[in-house]
């Protein structure tokens, strides 16, 4: 397993994401500049599967730090982990990325 260091602006909060799940669709939504100009800080591409794991490790990190639970980021983390044990995609809508 390879672990990179990702650097976060202090002044930014998990919550500024501003996550959310399409109510017709279950499309993950955000705020991708804020995303964007992480990955590009950090000299990641900006890609779906880099994306969710930049967004997983911050939540993780805001969870441990005391910071309030996420609704979306809650469904999509148990997304990932039911994908993980039975190897099936299991999302609400299409579930991509916008």
């Amino acid at each position: 397993m390879h672990i990179t260091k990702i650097r976060i602006p202090a002044d930014l909060q998990f919550s500024d994401l501003r996550l959310a799940r399409d109510p017709e669709t279950g499309d993950i939504e955000f705020d991708a500049e804020i995303l964007r100009e992480i990955c590009e800080d950090n000299d990641l591409p900006f890609s779906e599967e880099i994306v969710t794991s930049l967004m997983t490790a911050w939540y993780q990190h805001h969870r441990a730090q005391g910071g309030a639970p996420d609704q979306v980021m809650e469904q999509i983390i148990a997304e990932i982990e039911a994908e993980e044990i039975t190897g099936v995609e299991i999302r609400g809508g299409s579930g991509s990325l916008n």
